[in-house]
């Protein structure tokens, strides 16, 4: 083997209710921008030049506040270009997920959940 390629990629943990409902107002804003979740990604495991070897998944959490969670959101490149008045829409569709969730309303600190997905590749001779 001369060669290995590995795809990474830190995706929300969408097994969470809470965290599907964030991601689907993310997705309804998403438009064409190329995304992990798209899937056209996958068309790697049919590619001649490459031989799949291994794919693993790690779940683990992002701690914090939950104007981070608000913060994260507004952050994503095709929110941030959002005139400030659909922001503001993003900003209390997230923040209305989290005063209606009694595993996050009232907390300091909250476990946002990401699985790390790992999928490695040999280059063929």
């Amino acid at each position: 083997m001369d060669g290995a390629l590995a795809l990474i990629w830190n995706v929300r943990d969408d097994r969470v209710r809470w965290v599907a409902a964030f991601s689907r107002i993310m997705d309804t804003y998403a438009g064409n921008t190329p995304r992990q979740s798209s899937g056209k990604w996958r068309i790697i495991f049919d590619d001649a030049r490459f031989r799949h070897l291994a794919s693993r998944s790690y779940p683990f959490s992002q701690p914090m506040p939950a104007t981070g969670i608000v913060d994260r959101a507004l952050s994503t490149s095709f929110v941030a270009v959002l005139p400030e008045d659909e922001q503001n829409i993003v900003r209390a569709k997230v923040k209305g997920i989290i005063e209606r969730d009694p595993l996050l309303s009232d907390r300091d600190v909250i476990e946002f959940p990401y699985v790390t997905e790992l999928h490695l590749f040999g280059k063929k001779n």
